[in-house]
C-alpha cells in the first residue's frame, strides 16, 4: 500500500507540491487571521526586538527584551513590515503584518529548497517532502 502511495506521488509530483503549498497558504492564512492576539499564536515576543530597533533607532541589545539575544536579520527585515503596520492602523496592525510576512519567509525557504533539490537531481517523493517540510 505504501509503495503504491509512493509511485503515485512520483507520477503526480508537480500536483503533489501545488496541493500541499496550497494547504500551506489556506492554514498559515487562517493562524494569522484568526489568532487571538494581534502577534499571532507567537508567545515568545519577537516583534520587541523589531520595537526597540523602530523606536530607538538602534539594533536591540540582549538585555533589552526577553528575544533580543537573536541575530538581527529578523529585526531588520522585519522592520518595514511593522512600520507598514503602524502608518496603516496601528499597534495591532503593526503586529498582525509583522506575523503575516512569514508568508514571504516561507515562501522563499520553500522556493530555494525546491531549487536545490532540483539541482541535486532529486525527483519523487523526496523532492515532494523536501519542499513540503519548510512549510510546516
Amino acid at each position: 500500500m505504501l509503495l503504491r502511495a509512493y509511485a503515485w506521488i512520483d507520477a503526480h509530483e508537480r500536483a503533489t507540491i501545488v496541493g500541499l503549498t496550497s494547504v500551506a497558504i489556506v492554514l498559515r492564512a487562517l493562524l494569522v487571521i484568526e489568532a487571538p492576539t494581534p502577534q499571532g499564536y507567537v508567545w515568545d515576543f519577537y516583534r520587541d526586538g523589531v520595537t526597540v530597533l523602530a523606536t530607538e533607532g538602534r539594533l536591540p541589545l540582549a538585555a533589552d527584551c526577553w528575544q533580543c539575544y537573536h541575530p538581527p536579520l529578523f529585526y531588520v527585515v522585519g522592520l518595514p513590515f511593522q512600520e507598514a503596520g503602524r502608518w496603516l492602523g496601528g499597534t495591532a496592525t503593526a503586529d498582525r503584518l509583522l506575523a503575516g510576512s512569514s508568508f514571504i519567509w516561507t515562501a522563499i525557504v520553500g522556493w530555494y529548497g525546491f531549487r536545490l533539490l532540483t539541482f541535486f537531481g532529486c525527483r519523487g517523493i523526496v523532492r515532494v517532502g523536501g519542499v513540503a517540510r519548510p512549510r510546516c
